[in-house]
């Protein structure tokens, strides 16, 4: 039993010898280096992170100063887009918006487009229906004009004020003075003014 013990100290005596004969001087030896190398003034940080960013694998994990500023540039700038964008987007809203209210404006002004389009319509048709009116009444008038004055006088005494007076407005004054002339007096004089607050 004294034999495995021995035996299982030297077993594990060249794993502590390889330890303290070879890491621990080598650790040491590695300190002193950097910090004279430090004191003299080589920056060792800066060349191992420059030699190590060139080995391929490690160069994933070691990240230099000009990669930190390209990640802060490129960080700067998405912040720069992502703002861009968003008062992009702010500006599209507006002239969204822009758009609506002058669709409703149009709208509303084709309405009023449509309803004075109708005002013209009705408006001609009117005028129409009067000079069709004229013209019946000028037709009328000169009926009267060649009718006995007697026999006009009774028609005109008998029909509305209104058609007597724009008949009368179609007469000659010659014509006209000898119908009054054959009308009962009352209803002549009701002719007269009207005749006269139609002109």
């Amino acid at each position: 039993m004294a034999n495995q013990a021995k035996e299982e100290k030297k077993k594990l005596h060249p794993i502590v010898w390889f330890f303290f004969a070879i890491i621990i001087p080598l650790i040491v030896v590695i300190t002193l280096t950097v910090i004279i190398l430090s004191v003299s003034g080589f920056n060792v940080l800066d060349w191992t992170k420059e030699k190590v960013n060139n080995i391929p694998v490690l160069s994933n994990v070691v990240t230099t100063e000009e990669e930190r500023e390209e990640e802060t540039k490129d960080d700067n700038n998405n912040e720069k887009l992502t703002e861009q964008l968003a008062s992009k987007d702010q500006e599209i809203e507006g002239l969204n918006q822009e758009i609506r209210q002058f669709e409703s404006i149009i709208e509303q002004m084709e309405q009023e487009i449509a309803r004075l389009e109708g005002n013209i319509e009705d408006a001609e048709a009117e005028t129409a229906e009067e000079q069709s009116s004229s013209e019946s009444t000028k037709t009328i008038a000169k009926s009267f004009e060649e009718m006995d004055n007697g026999q006009a006088a009774s028609i005109m005494e008998t029909m509305g004020t209104d058609l007597a007076v724009s008949i009368l407005k179609e007469i000659s004054d010659d014509v006209r003075g000898s119908i009054f002339d054959e009308m009962d007096p009352e209803i002549a004089a009701e002719l007269t003014q009207s005749f006269v607050e139609s002109n």
